[in-house]
């Protein structure tokens, strides 16, 4: 089984507002990461639910009403202690995973979501090692 998953915009390092806090420090130019989910299966699960891939792995586009979609789910479920601990399916305990990966990352793609409303012109993918 893999471990990693994420949210890639092809989008001019320039671009991004230093006030969110990215997983991996970018050139310039060229994709960053919006997001990353480390052993994270049951988030992996909730954002393959909506983007409903043909197969297992790789990349797939990321639609601007399918990234509203994702977020309303992962706000749903992730903020939910009870549910990340059973059903969750991730290494790391909802404590441990709050502040960094549950916080971060949803802040970014909410930011993303607004970004990619208003430069409709923006890609975005989720890539998936599994």
């Amino acid at each position: 089984m893999g471990l990693d998953n994420g949210f890639i915009m092809e989008i001019p390092r320039t671009e991004i507002p230093s006030f969110l806090n990215l997983p991996w420090d970018f050139p310039d130019s060229g994709d960053v990461e919006i997001a990353y989910w480390r052993k994270c299966w049951g988030v992996r699960e909730l954002i393959l639910s909506v983007l409903h891939p043909s197969k297992e792995g790789y990349e797939y586009i990321v639609e601007s009403e399918d990234l509203n979609a994702i977020l309303n789910k992962l706000i749903d479920k992730c903020f939910n202690k009870e549910w990340w601990e059973n059903e969750g399916d991730s290494i790391w305990t909802f404590e441990e995973a709050l502040p960094r990966t549950i916080i971060d990352n949803i802040f970014n793609l909410k930011w993303a979501a607004a970004y990619m409303a208003a430069h409709p012109d923006v890609k975005m993918y989720f890539y998936d090692s599994y």
